[in-house]
């Protein structure tokens, strides 16, 4: 069996040969909660002081950081992202720019750390 060539920029791997992967983002936040789920989810009235939904993006967006920071350490970054997936509760419950942030970073992980100031 011959290996089949990939297109640059497929799933399979990008113009310099790299695996692309998928992104999971959790939002764990929901406006009610649904009797058959099991996501770590929360509503409002359930947050408490332990977790808020209005700091999660810059929260969400840190954890990315230091994820793209450990996959280049392990020498694995650069690699192009295929897919990526937002679920848990509810992600349309946070706001629009923040799902716009986090979709952007998440897409192209470590964008903003190596973007000219």
């Amino acid at each position: 069996m011959r290996p089949v060539a990939r297109a640059a920029g497929s799933p399979d791997g990008g113009a310099d040969g790299a695996r692309a992967f998928g992104v999971y983002v959790h939002v764990p936040f929901c406006t009610v909660r649904c009797g058959y789920c099991d996501f770590n989810t929360y509503t409002s009235s359930e947050l408490g002081g332990g977790a808020s939904q209005v700091a999660y993006a810059d929260t969400a967006l840190r954890e990315i950081d230091l994820a793209t920071r450990v996959l280049d350490d392990a020498g694995l970054g650069g690699r192009p992202v295929s897919t990526v997936f937002f679920g848990g509760g509810t992600p349309t419950v946070l706001p629009a720019d923040d799902l716009a942030r986090l979709l952007g970073e998440s897409a192209t992980p470590g964008a903003s750390r190596r973007a000219p100031r």
